[in-house]
C-alpha cells in the first residue's frame, strides 16, 4: 500500500515534471512535503493566476504536463483564469485545488470548495477539459486516468482535480499509468480533399495555433513549398511559417498585413484553413468579396468547421500532422521531378525546410506560381552553431564544381542557416557567378553583422559611472540626447527588437496594442519561437509563461534566449510575477511597451465610442524603479539605439531584465478592423 500523494508524485516523475508551480495553505502542504521526497522543484508564484501561466509555459517548451496548485477557495478560483488561458493554449497542464477533509463535507469550514460552500469543480468546468473531486482514496486512480487521458487526447488543455487533505494521504493500491499517445489518424476523405488542392488555380492555406500544437511545421513548409501555395497566418498561428519566405503573407485579421488583404481579394478559389476556429480576430475585416469558392478546413475539433464564413467546406477530421503528411506524400506523387532542376528561382528555398532535412523547398517551375516579393531573404542576427570569429574568406577565384562541397562545409560551420542558400546554388545551379553572388552576399552580411556588434560597444552606457562617483560624461551626454525623443514608435521598437535579439530566441507576447505591433512586424524565422494567444487573451498570460518556459529549460539551454513583449497594462496586472524569475534565476527579457494607459481599449473607444481618456494613467509607472524593487536589470528606452544597448546587456545578464520602452501613446496601432 501507499498514499495518494506517493502515487500522484511518481507520475509527476516519470513524466518528466521538474517543476511544479503554486502558493500554498493549509490542505495543499503536503503537496509540498511530498515533491521534496520525490526531488521535484517547487516554485513560489507570486499570484495563483501566475502560477497557472508558468504552468501553461513549461509545458510548452518541456512539450509534457505542466501542474500548478493552489489551495481552497480563492486560491482556487485564481487560477480559472489561467487555466482559460491553457485551454486557449492547447496545453495540457493539470490544475490541483485544495479542499477540507471530505469527512468535514457539509459543516460550516471557512474556504470550503464543494458545492456548500465555492464549488471549485463546477467552476473549473467551463474552462477544463475535466474537473472532478476525488472524494476517496479508491476513486482517485480513476479521476487521475480521466483527467490525464483528456489532458493528452484530442486537443489538448487543462483538467482540473479538487483533492480533500485527507484522500491526499490517504492509502491505496499503488497504480501505473503513460502519458496517452495521440492516435494516429488520417481522415477517409484525404484523397478527396488533395485533389482539390491539387486542381485549385489560386488557393491559399490559411494556418492557426493547431499547427503549433500538432507540430506540423516541417509538412506544411514542404506542402506549400512544393506547390507554391502562398501562407496566410492568424494571429495566434504567427510563427507557423516563415514570415521572410517568398510565399508568406503574414497574417490576416487583428495586426494583418497589408499583403494578405490585397491577397484575398485576388479570387481564392480553395481556402485550405488548418488548425484554426476562424473567431472573430482571426477574420476581422474579412468581407464578401474575399469568400473563397471552396475551403478545406483540417482540424481535430469540428465545433465551428462551416459556421463562420458561408462556402461550401470539405471538413477533414483527424490529426493535423499524420494528414498533411499523407498530402505530402500524394504531393510527392503528384510532384513533376523535373521543376526544381528547371527552375532558376532559388529565393523559394529557405533553411526552415532544408535544416530539417525534407529536400528541396520551392517549385518555381509550378504552373500555378505567381511572383511574390515580401522582403523575403537573409537577416544579420545570430543564428544556432554562428560562431562569433571573423568571417571565412575563400578566394572567390578558386571556386570551382570540385571544392564547392569543402567551402559549404565551412559556410555551415561559420554561417549556420545563412549557408543554405548557399548550398541550393552549389547543389542545383552549376553556374558559378551564381554561387559567387550568393557568397559575397554572405559576406557582406557577415560584415554588417560585425560592424553593429563593434557598434553596439561604442554606445555608452548611461548608468555607467568612473571609480570616484561621478557619472561619466559621454554617458551623460547621451542621455541628454535621448530625452530629446521623449517617445519610439512601437513599429520602429518592434523591428529593433527583432533586429537585436538572435533568430532562434523565443517570444510570448502578451495582450494589447504591444502584442499585435509584434503580430504584424515581428518576423519569425524558426520554427516554435513565437507565442500569441487570439482567443481567450488574458492579459499579462505572455510574463507567466516566459517565466515558466525559462524555468523548464533548466541550466542546460541557456543559450536559447526568452523574452516576452508585454506592456504597461499587463505588467500592472501581473508583472510581479518577474519577482519569481528573479529568484529562479531565469534571465528572460521583459520588453514594456509604456504609453500610461490601455492603449489598444483606448483607441477603440476614440474610434468607436467617441470617448477617449478614459483608461489612460494618470500616474504611471517607472518600470527602472519597479525592476530594482524586484531585484532585476532594468533600462528605459526611448530610440533605437537605446533598445540595441538594453538587449546587449539583457543577453549578458544572469537575472530577468526589464526593458522599458516608451512609445508614442498617439499612435495608432492595427486594431481597428474588427465590427464595432
Amino acid at each position: 500500500m501507499t498514499t495518494v500523494l506517493n502515487v500522484l508524485m511518481k507520475h509527476l516523475k516519470k513524466w518528466n515534471v521538474t517543476h511544479i508551480f503554486g502558493i500554498p495553505g493549509r490542505p495543499v502542504v503536503p503537496l509540498i512535503t511530498e515533491m521534496v521526497k520525490h526531488d521535484i522543484t517547487f516554485v513560489l508564484a507570486r499570484h495563483e493566476t501566475g502560477a497557472g501561466y508558468a504552468a501553461g509555459g513549461f509545458a510548452l517548451q518541456k512539450k509534457t504536463l505542466g501542474v500548478a496548485f493552489a489551495t481552497a477557495g480563492p486560491g482556487g478560483t485564481n487560477m480559472i483564469t489561467s487555466a482559460g488561458q491553457a485551454m486557449a493554449h492547447n496545453v495540457p497542464v493539470l490544475f490541483l485545488t485544495g479542499q477540507i477533509s471530505a469527512g468535514k463535507i457539509g459543516k460550516s469550514y471557512s474556504q470550503d470548495s464543494s458545492s456548500f460552500g465555492t464549488d471549485l469543480v463546477k467552476m473549473f468546468e467551463p474552462v477544463t477539459k475535466y474537473s472532478a473531486r476525488a472524494d476517496r482514496g479508491d476513486s482517485f486512480e480513476n479521476h487521475f486516468r480521466h483527467a490525464i487521458e483528456r489532458a493528452f487526447t484530442g486537443v489538448k488543455g487543462p483538467v482540473h482535480l479538487s483533492m480533500p487533505l485527507d484522500v491526499l494521504q490517504e492509502k491505496i493500491t499503488p497504480f501505473d499509468i503513460d502519458l496517452p499517445q495521440a492516435p494516429q489518424t488520417i481522415a477517409a476523405n484525404i484523397e478527396e480533399a488533395f485533389n482539390l488542392i491539387k486542381e485549385a488555380k489560386n488557393p491559399v492555406f490559411f494556418l492557426g495555433k493547431g499547427i503549433r500544437s500538432s507540430d506540423s511545421y516541417e509538412e506544411i513548409f514542404e506542402i506549400a513549398s512544393r506547390l507554391s501555395i502562398p501562407v496566410i497566418t492568424t494571429g495566434g498561428g504567427k510563427g507557423t511559417f516563415p514570415t521572410n519566405h517568398p510565399l508568406s503573407l503574414g497574417v490576416y485579421g487583428l495586426g494583418g498585413t497589408e499583403e494578405a488583404d490585397q491577397f484575398l481579394q485576388s479570387g481564392i478559389d480553395v481556402m485550405i484553413v488548418a488548425g484554426s476556429s476562424l473567431n472573430d480576430m482571426a477574420l476581422a475585416g474579412f468581407r464578401p468579396d474575399f469568400y473563397p469558392e471552396k475551403i478545406i478546413h483540417f482540424d481535430l475539433d469540428p465545433t465551428f468547421v462551416g459556421k463562420t464564413i458561408p462556402r461550401p467546406t470539405l471538413f477533414v477530421p483527424g490529426d493535423l500532422k499524420e494528414n498533411f503528411k499523407k498530402i505530402l506524400y500524394l504531393t510527392l506523387e503528384f510532384e513533376v521531378t523535373d521543376l526544381w532542376n528547371e527552375s532558376d528561382d532559388s529565393s523559394l528555398g529557405h533553411s526552415w525546410g532544408q535544416s530539417w532535412g525534407w529536400g528541396n523547398p520551392g517549385h518555381a517551375g509550378n504552373p500555378r506560381h505567381r511572383e511574390l516579393d515580401h522582403g523575403g531573404g537573409f537577416s544579420g542576427s545570430h543564428f544556432p552553431g554562428q560562431h562569433d570569429s571573423n568571417p571565412i574568406n575563400p578566394e572567390l577565384e578558386n571556386v570551382s564544381p570540385e571544392n564547392i562541397p569543402t567551402i559549404l562545409k565551412r559556410l555551415k560551420e561559420t554561417y549556420g542557416d545563412l549557408f543554405i542558400a548557399a548550398e541550393q546554388i552549389g547543389a542545383t545551379n552549376e553556374d558559378m557567378s551564381s554561387f559567387q553572388k550568393i557568397f559575397e552576399e554572405l559576406e557582406t552580411i557577415s560584415k554588417h553583422v560585425a560592424a553593429t556588434r563593434e557598434d553596439w560597444a561604442g554606445v555608452p552606457d548611461p548608468m555607467a559611472q568612473q571609480q570616484d562617483g561621478k557619472p561619466d560624461p559621454m554617458a551623460q551626454q547621451w542621455a541628454e540626447a535621448s530625452m530629446s525623443q521623449p517617445y519610439i514608435s512601437s513599429v520602429s521598437a518592434v523591428h529593433e527588437i527583432r533586429r537585436d535579439l538572435p533568430e532562434f530566441s523565443k517570444v510570448f507576447a502578451d495582450v494589447g496594442s504591444h502584442a499585435y505591433y509584434a503580430v504584424k512586424h515581428f518576423d519569425v524565422y524558426q520554427p516554435n519561437t513565437f507565442f500569441f494567444d487570439d482567443r481567450f487573451i488574458a492579459m499579462g498570460n505572455g510574463i507567466g509563461y516566459a517565466i515558466g518556459a525559462k524555468i523548464a529549460e533548466g541550466s542546460h539551454n541557456h543559450n536559447q534566449p526568452i523574452a516576452c513583449i508585454t506592456g504597461d497594462g499587463c505588467m500592472l496586472m501581473h508583472g510581479t510575477e518577474i519577482a519569481t524569475a528573479v529568484e529562479h534565476r531565469a534571465p528572460i527579457l521583459f520588453f514594456v511597451f509604456n504609453n500610461s494607459g490601455l492603449d489598444m481599449v483606448e483607441t477603440g473607444m476614440k474610434h468607436w465610442q467617441n470617448c477617449p481618456g478614459h483608461v489612460v494613467y494618470n500616474n504611471p509607472i517607472d518600470f527602472v524603479y519597479f525592476a530594482k524593487a524586484l531585484g532585476c536589470e532594468g533600462f528605459r528606452c526611448l530610440n533605437e539605439e537605446d533598445i540595441a544597448n538594453a538587449i546587449q546587456r539583457g543577453l549578458q545578464s544572469k537575472v530577468p531584465t526589464i526593458i522599458e520602452i516608451m512609445v508614442d501613446p498617439d499612435e495608432i496601432p492595427p486594431t481597428l478592423k474588427r465590427d464595432e
